[in-house]
This record gives structure tokens, sequence and C-alpha cells, in this order.
């Protein structure tokens, strides 16, 4: 009896310390090479805690709007642009919450456009944006207009639009390595001189969008938005009184067709 019971007792508190052994083996490889632990330096102690991952909110679509001064609304005699334009016109396609962030800035060129986005504040926003609307390179192309020689303007046309390419493209990769799986909205140019400008500064305008809407179309969660010919026979009607940019009516009409080009991609219940 005293050598059962006695037996008894020695394989519980092996079977005991076994456990314990292997717990504490298993929590200290958890410490030491874990992936999902990072070294955190907290005095002359260090501390391990989980990596901070920015999550989209999931009663919420975001929408993050940059570029030049188009995507900033720049023109609108109201004082709204796409930032206020765009949640009534998206609100009855999702019952989420809609929060949308202007980061576009006056001028914007391509060039400065990645640092732009490798910036802090676009770093935090674009993991969790659901929609990025993006406005660029009409301030570049613009840089023909001071030329009168046409195979100077030729060429520099070639030497500015493969500038662009290349910064829009790079620009598009560092978009999608903060957001895998947003939806890019590109707003394609239109003329504000289409009555004063030539057919040849037309071609390059159309050249323009259509390499631009090449490289956006590739990607299956991108879209690339028309708007010349929204404004080709309304110049009267969509511009602003500097002659350039749109006005209330315009930035209206534009936000309408975005709304109803992204409806099958913006996140339904």
């Amino acid at each position: 009896m005293f050598n059962r019971l006695t037996w008894y007792s020695l394989l519980t508190l092996t079977a005991v310390g076994v456990v314990s052994l292997s717990l504490g083996f298993f929590k200290a490889m958890e410490v030491a090479g874990g992936s999902s632990a990072v070294k955190v330096a907290a005095g002359n102690s260090v501390l391990f805690a989980k990596p901070v991952v920015a999550l989209r909110a999931a009663n919420a679509v975001r929408i993050v709007v940059m570029g030049d001064s188009i995507a900033y609304g720049t023109g609108d005699e109201k004082g709204r642009g796409f930032t206020t334009y765009l949640p009534p016109l998206l609100k009855p396609q999702t019952t989420k919450a809609l929060t949308i962030d202007n980061v576009a800035v006056n001028g914007m060129r391509i060039d400065g456009f990645l640092d732009q986005i490798n910036g802090e504040r676009l770093q935090a926003l674009l993991p969790i944006a659901d929609i990025v609307l993006i406005s660029i390179g009409g301030n570049d192309l613009r840089e023909l207009r001071s030329e009168t020689d046409s195979l100077i303007k030729e060429s520099k046309f070639k030497a500015i639009e493969a500038n662009y390419l290349k910064k829009l493209q790079e620009s598009f990769q560092a978009i999608r390595k903060c957001s895998s799986n947003g939806c890019i909205v590109f707003l394609g140019l239109y003329n504000p001189y289409e009555k004063a400008g030539s057919l040849e500064d037309a071609r390059y305008l159309s050249l323009w969008n259509f390499d631009t809407q090449r490289l956006f179309e590739a990607d299956a969660r991108a879209i690339f938005i028309p708007t010349y010919d929204l404004f080709k026979f309304n110049l009267n009607r969509f511009l602003a009184p500097d002659g350039m940019h749109p006005n209330s009516l315009g930035y209206q009409t534009v936000s309408n067709r975005i709304s109803k080009s992204i409806e099958s991609n913006l996140i339904r219940e």
C-alpha cells in the first residue's frame, strides 16, 4: 500500500515537473526568437511587445486625396472640392462611415510626389486607406506651354513625359507597398486651353493620358478616370475664373464620375 502510494506520488510530481519545464522552454523560445515579438528598450531593462500594425476600421471607409491643386480643391468658389462632394455621392454605396483626409498641395509636381508619399503623414494614412484619389501631372505638362518651336517642343515633351512616367511608376509602387489592397483612383488631365490650344497640344495631352492610363489599368485595384471629355465642350461652365482649375460645378461633375466609376469597387456589406 505504502509502495503503491509512494509510486503514484512520485509519478505525479514527475509529470508536473515535465509540464512546467516544457512551458518554461516554449516561453523562452517565444521571447528569444519568436517572429511576433520585437525588443523595446525601457531604461536598463528590455521589454517585449508585439509590433504595432495599422488596421483599417471595420465600420469605416477611409479616403485619402493627394497630389496637386486639383486634388486640393483650388478654384472651387465654395471652398469645397472633392473632400466635400464625394461623401454624399459614395454614402448610398455603403453603410459604413466615410472619412476623407486631403493631403494635396498646390503646385505639386511629380518630382515632389514621391517625397510626399514617403513622408511621415502618408506613411501613417496609406496603410489604413480604402480609397486613394490622385491628381498629378498637370503642372509638369504645362511646361510645354512656353515652347513655340515644334521640334524643340516634341523633344521636350518626350523628356518631360519620360521623367513623369518613371516617377509615377515609382510613386505607384510606393503607394502599393503601403496599401496593398486599397482602390487607387487616378484622375486624367483635361485641357483648360482647349479654345486657344493647338492640335499639337491636344495630341500631347492625349498621349500623356493614354500612357498614364496604361500604367494604372495594369493593376486590378486601380482605375483611371478620364476628365478630358467632361471639360472639352464645357469650359465656360466648369472652369473657375482663373481659367485653369474646376469651379464648384466642375468638381461636382468629376466627383459624380468618380462615384459611378468605383461603385463596384467600394466595400459593400
